[in-house]
């Protein structure tokens, strides 16, 4: 399987093509960004290094035109596309533009830094050349002779690193962002749709893995399971606060104060707080008091 896209770099349009399986990948400058530009590339790329069974692309337009889907059919391919707002999904050819822009940004010569790349080991101790032609090739750093001959790849242990390698990965970034496991949604199903923040019903689902057509009341759309939710939202929700209970001072009655012939004097820290302001009906008032360094001083 290969993943391709298209990307930007200094004002000039570039396709590049990715294998899955060696991380090799081909770049070239596109004059023409139409879907007939972008198909005779590719056709000079399967010519040199084969047709694959899959191609996984974006939503592009050079993509969705009828020109390709008789190019795949021709050439007797299978065309996936990516979910919407889901560039991971495609993930190995995202990645690959990054790597291409480093490379283009930080070296004089670009063919010297693909050179570089296709012969620099991956994770899984093999070089993107020696996993796709199954050798090394020649660069400007010195090597024996014997390190360029043909050799097989030990297909176990390739498996091995390699599922070593994704495993770490992906338990370190399921622990970062606390994911968890999603089960597969079936037609009728209601969800929420985070991105748009609206409700909506499963229809089918789609070729990609976890991408599913769902009907809003904006229209038919598709979206990844990254976006949905099992549980539907309300869109407007009315939050009663809470009764709070006023506790009434405490009072004299009237005859009382009127008979009472003991008069007190309010000293200051009463009079303070009889002027402050009553705090608002429904919330709970708390006590204020001065820290204890401040009990020797007089605040005003």
């Amino acid at each position: 399987m290969v993943g391709a896209d298209i990307f930007q770099f200094k004002d000039k349009q570039y396709l590049i093509v990715v294998d899955y399986y060696s991380r090799f990948f081909e770049v070239a400058k596109l004059t023409s960004t139409t879907s007939e530009g972008v198909i005779e590339h590719c056709k000079s790329i399967f010519a040199r290094h084969g047709i694959p069974e899959r191609f996984r692309s974006d939503n592009g337009p050079q993509f969705a035109l009828d020109s390709f889907r008789r190019f795949a059919q021709e050439w007797g391919f299978s065309h996936e596309t990516s979910s919407p707002n889901f560039p991971q999904s495609n993930g190995e050819a995202e990645r690959a533009v990054r790597t291409i822009k480093t490379l283009l940004k930080k070296s004089g010569d670009p063919y010297i830094a693909l050179t570089a790349y296709r012969s620099a080991p991956l994770a899984n101790g093999f070089s993107p050349t020696e996993l796709l032609m199954g050798r090394r090739i020649r660069t400007t750093v010195p090597v024996s002779q014997s390190q360029l001959m043909p050799q097989n790849i030990d297909t176990g242990k390739l498996r091995t690193a390699e599922n070593n390698y994704r495993q770490k990965q992906r338990q370190k970034y399921n622990h970062r962002h606390r994911a968890h496991s999603m089960s597969l949604l079936h037609p009728g199903e209601k969800v929420w749709v985070t991105d748009l923040q609206t409700r909506g019903t499963v229809v089918s689902g789609v070729g990609s893995p976890r991408s599913y057509i769902i009907k809003t009341p904006r229209g038919m759309l598709r979206r990844n399971s990254y976006h949905l939710s099992h549980s539907p939202r309300a869109t407007e929700t009315s939050v009663v606060p809470p009764e709070t209970a006023v506790v009434p001072h405490e009072t004299l009655p009237e005859e009382n104060i009127h008979n009472s012939t003991h008069t007190t004097v309010p000293d200051e820290d009463q009079q303070e707080a009889s002027h402050q302001t009553p705090p608002p009906e429904g919330r709970v008032s708390l006590s204020r008091r001065p820290p204890a360094y401040l009990y020797d001083y007089i605040c005003s």
